[in-house]
């Protein structure tokens, strides 16, 4: 659909012009919809756990779909600064004035454990394009041959009935027939 893949670069493109102005922002994000254009301009992001950040004022797609849940996340320069967006949102105790937010605060980590690193090369219904499986392939590669020097453990992970859990994700994210998306996509 080239009308569709000319707004998604439009976006990737208005993301990209407003990291060099800001430090972070937030956005909402339910399947890849701030992480994907992030990775494609340089940027750090991060999907948190369902209420763990509020979402008030913030207008995604898919409003009242309880079954897919969009999430406030921020997008950022670095990986410093998710964490301070993180800290900075958490350290509010966001939960007295939005029940919803989960209650627990912003914690430490050490980290000087051993960071355990999930990946998967194939889930049985999306394949990567060669030159994609082919980086991946040596990032693996590379980090078991030396992540263990820097306090890396790799793990594959073995999907579960993937192709189950896609046809409901799919059946859940137009539940009106896609009419908020498109509603939605018109803001543009």
């Amino acid at each position: 659909n080239e009308g569709l893949e000319l707004r998604c670069w439009q976006c990737v493109s208005s993301i990209s012009r407003l990291s060099s102005s800001y430090l972070l922002f937030p956005s909402a994000d339910i399947g890849g919809s701030v992480r994907s254009p992030a990775a494609a301009c340089g940027l750090y992001s991060l999907r948190p756990t369902a209420y763990r950040v509020p979402y008030s004022g913030i207008h995604a797609a898919c409003d009242g779909a309880e079954g897919v849940i969009s999430v406030a996340g921020p997008l950022a320069r670095s990986a410093r600064d998710v964490k301070l967006f993180m800290k900075t949102i958490l350290s509010a105790q966001p939960w007295i004035e939005d029940p919803l937010v989960v209650q627990i605060p912003w914690r430490t980590v050490d980290e000087t454990r051993k960071l355990r690193m999930g990946y998967m090369l194939d889930d049985g219904n999306v394949h990567l394009q060669p030159p994609l499986r082919l980086a991946l392939e040596k990032v693996v590669s590379t980090l078991r041959e030396r992540g263990g020097g820097v306090g890396i453990e790799l793990v594959e992970y073995k999907p579960w009935q993937h192709k189950e859990g896609l046809d409901i994700v799919r059946s859940l994210y137009f539940t009106d027939g896609g009419k908020d998306v498109r509603s939605a996509h018109r803001l543009f």
